[in-house]
């Protein structure tokens, strides 16, 4: 299995500028951002990144959350995704 990993920051539930996840496609994206800001998906049913994430069947993931808001609306998460193969 191959890892990858992706430190991220977000501001008001949305991924901060600088930040990216090239594997998701631009809708993908926008449910990303509308599931941090809100807890809800595009359909209103409540997730967590993790289980957006690995509903999307791109690889294995685990979503940290290395900061959590302190009044600033930023929060800081790692990213593990796991691949198949070397």
């Amino acid at each position: 299995m191959h890892l990858e990993t992706y430190h991220i920051v977000t501001q008001s539930g949305r991924l901060a500028y600088g930040c990216e996840l090239k594997f998701l496609s631009e809708d993908e994206l926008k449910e990303f951002n509308k599931i941090g800001y809100t807890g809800k998906n595009l359909n209103e049913g409540k997730e967590t990144y993790e289980h957006f994430l690995n509903r999307l069947n791109l690889g294995v993931f685990a979503v940290i959350q290395t900061k959590y808001d302190s009044g600033d609306l930023t929060e800081m998460f790692i990213i593990v995704r796991g691949l198949e193969g070397d």
